[in-house]
């Protein structure tokens, strides 16, 4: 019921308010008890009823009490029953689930007393049981007969007409942990007893709701006099409201005007309010501005018209520190400075009018606050404080734009000091940083020019860095973000020259070219190096290409050559490299191959011959015909001759001779070491091969 009270006055008449006012409103979602209430107090169907009647029926049990109720609520979101233990309910209040056991609650609730033992209690002697059963006093039967559950309900119903007849403000009690102990905080505790109090609900109804209101009348009332124009005399108090908030420029979205009030939040609360004191202050020193300025003086003794004195000085001060310029106010301060010019030392005047030539900020607040310990309000003194709050108000400017170093704040600062012309220490430092602050504005703005150079453009932000000019939205922060783009790309280059590798240059090149640096590319001497070093793998890359498939001897030499010129590491290069300094014969051998797989018959033949030569040069005199095993003897083979001198043949047998052979040179060629095997046979098994031969050398001779 407390809760439900709470609720009704929270939530539900809140938004009552904004409904009957015609604001639109966001509901604002809370769990609403109202039906575990109709659960337990409903004279029909409620736990209480019920069970008070079941004490009233013959036979009557809590088996039966608990059939009842189970029937009568079925279908109810808020009750439950346990299958497994038919003598268990639940009941789903505000703060949670919970179980009850209904074994023994007609007895607990029937609480009777008999006549014997009420004797016995309003007997006692116990102050305590006095004030229960007072002595005396006759119980009716009714009263006797009335049951625990009955009894709660008539308390409850009491306490509930008594709050509803009030004004109420809720104090929520938190309890910090269960053992109820000092200096020991439980989070989910206080988390669980704050959701389950409604009270984070409470909390988002009032920030999304309008805590202040006012009649309309009692508003317009109140404000109309903080306008700084005056409001139609004549308007409704409605038409005067909008009118108040207009000259005041609230925020519509936090102020509403409603049917017959005025709902507004806590900020427009507090502006209102501070203008309303403001106003209302300054109405009250001049209302006694006015009423001293109104006395005559003439009439007091010495003791009054100190005392006078003292009180108009007093109000001076608060006119002076509320800046009021009204006509009753200057004369207050003529009037006043009257009385006290005699008063003020001419050495204090002095200093004062030096300090003020001077703008001393140290002298002059030395200086006011003597004076204004010793009540010297004059009009030099209300002069210096003005020049003095001035001063502060500059230094602070000044303090601020250049902890900022913003060039604009600099500029109004200095714009400040120079209309009463102040050229303090402050103010020569801030124009030595103004011009600095521009001087490095252009370095940034030209370092942010297109064909960007990454060394302006590091000079730039650390010149920056040096003076702690260091700021987001500014051309610093684009220089930066320029700088680290350039830096990466400016590694990928260098990265990429170094390399000598196609595909990493490219990469670079690319990634150089995009509009990512402010919306240009970036050129600079490194990313043409790139280019001029692509072009030259690129070429490479076709004469190694080209070498490989023809393997002609100076094509690869010079490849490697120049490969080793530019330092290029490649495997199809490195291939070329292990047949340059790999074996000859080798190199030999690969270029026959590869001239043969591309039909070049006559290099072909030119390898092959540097081949034998290779060959028969290796060999030395092994190959001399002389060291043939199957030379015939020269007398042998003179032999063979039957005319002519054999001495003479024998001598001459490996000499060139223009003449016919009388017979083969070789045994092999006459039939060996058999004698009977006759020449053709030789013919037969060489006449293949001399061909071949004979053709091979026609060809060497015809080049």
């Amino acid at each position: 019921m407390l809760q439900q009270h709470f609720n009704n006055n929270t939530f539900k008449l809140e938004e009552k308010m904004y409904s009957d006012e015609g604001i639109e409103f966001e509901h604002i979602e809370f769990i609403d008890n109202e039906p575990m209430i109709q659960l337990i107090t409903d004279r029909k169907d409620g736990i209480l009823p019920m069970l008070d009647e079941e004490l009233f029926i013959p036979q009557g049990s809590d088996r039966n009490f608990l059939n009842k109720l189970a029937e009568k609520q079925r279908g109810n979101k808020v009750y439950g029953t346990v299958i497994k233990d038919p003598m268990l309910f639940k009941v789903k209040h505000y703060a949670g689930e919970v179980e009850y056991d209904g074994e023994g609650f007609l007895e607990k609730n029937r609480d009777t007393l008999n006549t014997d033992l009420l004797e016995l209690v309003q007997g006692s002697k116990n102050a305590f049981m006095n004030l229960l059963y007072p002595p005396g006093k006759e119980m009716s039967s009714t009263e006797r007969k009335a049951s625990l559950s009955k009894q709660f309900q008539q308390q409850l119903d009491s306490l509930m007409k008594a709050l509803y007849r009030t004004d109420p403000h809720y104090i929520r009690c938190i309890k910090p942990n269960e053992e109820k102990a000092p200096f020991k905080f439980i989070p989910r505790n206080c988390y669980e007893q704050l959701t389950y109090s409604g009270v984070f609900e409470a909390v988002a109804i009032r920030k999304k709701g309008y805590p202040f209101r006012l009649f309309h009348k009692d508003f317009a009332d109140r404000y109309t006099k903080i306008c700084s124009e005056p409001v139609e005399a004549g308007a409704s108090d409605k038409e005067k409201c909008n009118a108040i908030v207009e000259q005041m420029k609230l925020d519509t979205k936090n102020v509403k005007v409603g049917r017959a009030r005025m709902l507004y939040r806590a900020m427009e609360y507090r502006k209102l309010e501070l203008d309303w004191s403001i106003v209302t202050k300054n109405e009250k020193i001049l209302e006694d501005l006015q009423r001293l300025v109104n006395m005559d003086v003439s009439k007091m003794d010495k003791e009054e018209k100190e005392e006078y004195i003292i009180e108009l000085a007093a109000a001076v001060r608060e006119s002076d520190l509320f800046r009021l310029k009204t006509a009753i106010a200057n004369q207050g301060r003529s009037l006043l400075e009257k009385f006290i010019e005699e008063r003020v030392p001419k050495e204090i005047k002095d200093r004062l009018s030096t300090a003020k030539t001077e703008m001393n900020r140290d002298e002059l607040e030395e200086l006011i606050e003597l004076c204004d310990n010793e009540g010297y309000i004059i009009k030099i003194v209300r002069e210096c404080r003005e020049l003095l709050d001035k001063i502060i108000d500059a230094d602070e400017a000044l303090d601020v734009a250049t902890v900022r170093m913003d060039e604009l704040l600099l500029e109004k600062a200095l714009a400040m000091c120079s209309e009463f012309s102040y050229t303090g220490f402050k103010v020569q430092e801030a124009v030595t940083l103004l011009k600095r602050l521009r001087k490095l504005k252009q370095t940034l703005l030209k370092a942010l020019e297109p064909k960007f150079d990454l060394n302006t453009v590091r000079k730039a932000v650390q010149q920056c860095e040096q003076i702690g000019y260091i700021q987001s939205h500014t051309p610093y922060s684009e220089c930066v973000e320029l700088k680290n783009a350039l830096e990466r790309v400016h590694a990928m280059l260098e990265s990429a020259v170094d390399s000598w590798d196609e595909l990493q240059i490219e990469n670079a090149i690319l990634e150089a070219e995009k509009p990512q640096f402010l919306g240009h590319p970036y050129e600079c001497k490194l990313v043409v190096k790139c280019r001029n070093q692509l072009e030259k793998v690129i070429f490479l890359k076709g004469e190694c290409k080209r070498a490989i498939k023809q393997c002609i001897e100076e094509q690869v030499y010079a490849v490697v050559k120049r490969g080793d010129e530019l330092n290029v590491q490649t495997e199809p290069l490195d291939r070329l490299r292990e047949l340059v300094k790999g074996s000859y014969d080798n190199f030999l051998s690969e270029q026959y191959k590869r001239a043969k797989r591309c039909r070049h018959h006559d290099r072909a033949v030119r390898v092959m011959v540097t081949r034998a030569d290779r060959s028969v040069s290796s060999q030395g005199s092994a190959l001399e015909l002389s060291k043939y095993e199957g030379l015939k003897k020269p007398s042998d083979w003179a032999a063979e001759n039957e005319t002519g001198s054999q001495l003479r043949l024998s001598s001459n047998m490996l000499k060139y001779t223009d003449k016919p052979l009388h017979s083969p040179l070789t045994k092999a060629a006459a039939g060996g070491e058999k004698p009977g095997v006759i020449a053709s046979v030789h013919a037969k098994i060489f006449s293949a091969k001399y061909l071949r031969a004979f053709a091979t050398v026609q060809q060497a001779m015809g080049q």
